[in-house]
């Protein structure tokens, strides 16, 4: 069931298993594991936003050492290696690694590194990306520490993040917090970006230390 995907004026098809809906239903009844839900094989308009700005922006990643931090399908991911970014798609579903990686090759992209990790247990060497990328990985608060934490780790000195979320009442008070906890962030961009049939308001902030 592939999803096709103008980003700038280029297309790209991205495979994966089934959507979301179907993959949801066929789960077992007595599922209570949030975190096995597979919110990876949807295209999301945070991905999308994220994706449009890499693609309009080629100097911040080309050439660079980036991670997608929650590549799901690996859209961004494909942006940035059509780009020269040494990118690594990095999700904690092996799912979303291995599309990720099939995709890229599906459009014809270099192939990038990918890897399935728990941000909570981050192999990353100290300071092993200038740039990150993250579209809707914060969707809920008990995100927030560990997400912090492995930013901190694993980005470079003088780096960047790129974080792309939609407006919901959970991130209502996202930037608020990353700033209390010494985070620098600037507004980027806002965009309403299409998703079946409504829309979403989505923002891209970019985050120093």
């Amino acid at each position: 069931m592939p999803l096709e995907v103008t980003i700038n004026a280029a297309k790209y098809v991205l495979q994966r298993p089934s959507d979301l809906e179907s993959l949801w239903e066929a789960m077992d009844d007595d599922l209570d594991d949030e975190d096995r839900i597979p919110y990876w094989v949807e295209l999301w308009p945070a991905a999308i936003l994220l994706a449009e700005w890499i693609a309009a922006n080629p100097g911040e990643v080309s050439g660079r050492r980036c991670l997608d931090l929650g590549c799901g399908l690996g859209l961004c991911t494909c942006v940035a290696a059509g780009l020269s970014a040494k990118v690594v798609g990095m999700d904690h579903e092996w799912g979303a690694v291995r599309y990720t990686r099939s995709n890229a090759r599906l459009n014809g992209l270099p192939v990038p590194d990918a890897a399935r990790m728990d941000w909570r247990r981050s192999g990353f060497k100290s300071g092993s990306f200038s740039r990150v990328f993250a579209a809707d990985v914060v969707y809920e608060k008990r995100f927030l520490e560990p997400v912090n934490a492995f930013l901190r780790q694993v980005l470079a000195p003088g780096g960047k993040v790129l974080l792309s979320t939609p407006r919901r009442k959970t991130t209502a008070g996202l930037f608020r917090w990353l700033e209390s906890v010494g985070w620098i962030c600037r507004p980027v961009t806002e965009k309403r970006i299409s998703y079946g049939t409504y829309y979403m308001e989505v923002m891209l902030w970019e985050l120093s230390l």
